[in-house]
Formats: structure tokens, sequence, C-alpha cells
């Protein structure tokens, strides 16, 4: 979240304490004013950040809904033929790593999908993950969900999920805060379902979302990740010039 300024505030709140008593000594008034003051002074900047804030959040979230309104209005065309069922290169949009081929497997992993998933050589804990994190989402335990995705770390990368189950787990961790995480698994499932505007999209709306959480740090770091990715993107101006915006709230800290 965006810090006071306490450079500013702490030597206002100082004469706001000490001025009342230079003027009217340490008579009742002036020791009242004295301890008021701070309180008022204090009070008064955490209410214009609060304003601050909300005007940046009403301003993003106005700006990328016409953007994307104006993007989806627009004339589109065919969609590419779909690939082979075959690995897809996944790239983490959180570090743009090389890319790490992940497979479209049955979600469950026990009985006779897991004797089938077995055979693709990946690690039987990661099955194991991935079958937890499937079970809490089922149950409705976003919470849980997103702890066990974020306690796998790299390892996520040997994760077997199908498109639907990667969007699910990345709605799950934006619901959490975990913007890094939630762009991750939205990018990761949007690519394998072969949709990279869906891909491009996604990072543009976690870094609002990110944004407007106050997370300008991590808004930042989406947008840029998305300039990384796609330079040519149709959102790449929008993003550049988010980027610069959060780029001036991360220097008021």
């Amino acid at each position: 979240m965006r810090r006071r300024n306490w450079s500013l505030i702490l030597p206002a709140t100082a004469i706001a304490a000490f001025a009342p008593l230079a003027l009217a000594g340490f008579a009742v008034f002036g020791v009242l004013a004295a301890f008021l003051a701070p309180i008022v002074v204090v009070t008064v900047f955490a209410w214009r950040d609060w304003q601050e804030r909300q005007a940046a959040e009403e301003f993003e979230n106005a700006r990328l809904a016409a953007f994307i309104k104006a993007r989806d209005a627009a004339p589109q065309s065919a969609p590419a033929p779909a690939s082979p069922p075959a690995a897809h290169a996944v790239t983490s949009p959180a570090t743009m790593n090389p890319a790490v081929p992940v497979a479209t497997m049955p979600s469950a992993a026990s009985g006779p999908a897991a004797a089938a998933n077995a055979a693709t050589g990946a690690p039987a804990a990661e099955h194991a993950a991935a079958h937890a994190i499937l079970q809490a989402l089922e149950a409705n335990d976003r919470a849980r969900a997103t702890a066990l995705f974020l306690e796998l770390g790299a390892r996520r990368r040997a994760l077997e999920l199908s498109p639907a189950d990667w969007g699910r787990v990345g709605a799950a961790a934006l619901e959490q805060g975990a913007f890094l995480d939630a762009a991750w698994a939205l990018h990761a499932g949007a690519l394998l379902a072969g949709d990279e505007a869906a891909a491009q999209k996604h990072l543009l709306e976690v870094a609002g979302k990110a944004s407007a959480a106050g997370d300008a740090r991590v808004a930042f770091k989406l947008y840029g990740n998305l300039l990384k990715k796609y330079p040519s993107s149709p959102y790449a101006e929008l993003a550049r010039k988010s980027m610069r915006i959060e780029q001036k709230k991360t220097d008021k800290r």
C-alpha cells in the first residue's frame, strides 16, 4: 500500500504541537491545543492520502475498462487453427524465465488418470499437489488452494492442469491478493489453450487490479512483463502509460 510522506507529516505535527505552547504557554488552553493539534494534522494527511488513492483507483479502472471495451468491440480476426494436443511453452509472466513445457492433462491425480500421468515422467509430488489444489477449489476453499499453489514456488511449472483449471487457480490467487501468482496462472492457462490474446489481456487486467489495490510495485512489474513478452501487443501503449503512472506513485513513497 502507498505509505504516507513522513518527512512532511512529522515536522508538521511537531510545529502543530509546539505552536500552541509557544503562543499560550502551559495554560490549560495551550496544553489542550498542543494535544489536539497533532491528531488534526495526522487526520488531514490521512484524508488527503485517501482522496488521492480513490482518485487514482477510479482513473485506472475507468481507463482500463474503456480500453478493453474498445478492444473487444473491434473486429476480431479468425482464430488460429488449434494445434495438436502436444506440450505448449508456458512462460512465467512474473519473471519471464525460459519457456517450460506444460501439457494438458486430466485434473484428477488418482486411479487411471494417475497412471496415465505417471507415463509423462512428471514428479509424483507435483501430481499430489495438483490434486490437493483442485480438491481445495472444489471445496470452495480458495485461500487453501492459493496457499498450496504459492508453496510450490518454481515447481508449479510441473503442474499438469487443464487451461480451465489454471484459470480457476489464477482466479483464486487474484481473490487472495497474490497478483504476481494470479497473473502467472492465468497467463499459463491462456497459453495452454493457444489464446495469446487472452494471455496478454490477463497480464493487463491483473496489473490494473494490483494498481487499484495500491500495489504500484507489482503493477509496474506486470506492465513491464507484458511489454517484455509482447512488445507488439495492442496493449503496449496503454502498458507504457500505466508504467509511468505507477512509477510516479512509487516515487512519492
